[in-house]
Formats: structure tokens, C-alpha cells, sequence
């Protein structure tokens, strides 16, 4: 029954962006409010929710395997994306011929 717990949680997901769109036309949240709350989230709901889930994990070899290569992936894919941009801006990777044209004034 795992699939009633995610539809239960999308629709409380759900209910609460109701709310907010509500409160929004409503003129009840402002922008310097929404700044307030965006700064209240991020600094600290979202740390301390963090704090509280990684408190409960189990610590096992396999799982601190498993971290490490989902570690070791990520930099890899990060920095193989980061020369991939720096080559399509610079384009390197592209075989040209350097054209020369003189210029008749």
C-alpha cells in the first residue's frame, strides 16, 4: 500500500499549494513576506529537517559504499559536463579549417 501513501502526500502537497495561491490573491502574503518565508525555509525547515532524517539512518557498510560511489559518479559526471560546456563555448571538439580570405577595401 505504498502507493496511497504518495497520493496522500501529493494531495497534502497539493492542498498546501492551494492555500498559498489563495493567501496570494488574496493579498495576504506579500513579496516581503515571501522573501521572509522563502529565507525561513531555506535556512531552517529545510537544515533541520536534514538534521532529523540523517539522524535515523542505520549506518552500514553498504550503505556508505553505496554513498561513496553516488559520490564518485557525481564528480565525475559534473566535471565531465563542465569541460563539455567549455568545449561547446570554445568549441574545440569541432574539426574546422581555418579559412583565409583577404579583405579588399
Amino acid at each position: 500500500m505504498a502507493w496511497t501513501i504518495i497520493v496522500r502526500q501529493i494531495g497534502i502537497l497539493a492542498i498546501l499549494v492551494l492555500i498559498g495561491m489563495l493567501a496570494c490573491r488574496a493579498r495576504v502574503i506579500t513579496s516581503e513576506s515571501k522573501d521572509f518565508l522563502a529565507r525561513l525555509i531555506f535556512y531552517v525547515t529545510l537544515p533541520s529537517m536534514l538534521l532529523t532524517n540523517f539522524s535515523n539512518i542505520d549506518i552500514t557498510p553498504r550503505l556508505l559504499s553505496n554513498s561513496l560511489q553516488a559520490l564518485l559518479l557525481s564528480v565525475l559526471v559534473y566535471n565531465g559536463l563542465k569541460k563539455l560546456d567549455r568545449n561547446l563555448i570554445t568549441l574545440k571538439f569541432l574539426p574546422y579549417e581555418k579559412i583565409k580570405t583577404k579583405i579588399h577595401i
